[in-house]
């Protein structure tokens, strides 16, 4: 008796891992993306604490976009692939000026709850009054606190 397996059998084999490809490999590219925008919202999450404790501790932050990496540990720019979602434009002693993208993956990250609900907070001036958004890939908001 001859071992080994008839063609029929090889080709339904083939068959079967064809259609487990074809479900699992489509989820396993779109657990990698929510890796991707799960760390980026880790870092802007890090950065926000980083900088109200610098704020909060030396009542003020020091002018210059240098001096961010003295504020935080995150790097800049917070990417995405090859998007900026987060950068530091400036910073001045009261505030600092971001600029948010929402291109490709970025747009996903801004949609998260927490990170909506920062984007809505520094697009407004401390007033609370909407500021003009210049477009919606490229927006320039600013970050401000109030000294009382």
């Amino acid at each position: 008796m001859k071992k080994g397996f008839t063609a029929v059998e090889l080709v339904f084999i083939i068959v079967v891992l064809g259609i487990l490809s074809a479900v699992v490999l489509p989820k396993l590219f779109g657990t990698r993306e929510d890796t991707f925008v799960a760390r980026a919202a880790t870092n802007i999450s890090t950065f926000v604490s980083d900088i109200t404790h610098c704020y909060m501790a030396q009542g003020g932050f020091e002018n210059g976009k240098e001096n961010i990496y003295k504020m935080t540990s995150v790097a800049f720019p917070i990417q995405i692939g090859t998007n900026n979602c987060l950068d530091v434009t400036d910073v001045t002693q009261t505030s600092i000026t971001l600029s948010i993208s929402e291109a490709d993956l970025c747009g996903d990250l801004w949609r998260i709850d927490s990170l909506a609900e920062f984007k809505e907070l520094v697009s407004k001036d401390i007033d609370g009054t909407a500021k003009e958004i210049p477009s919606i890939d490229s927006r320039i908001l600013i970050f401000g606190t109030q000294k009382n």
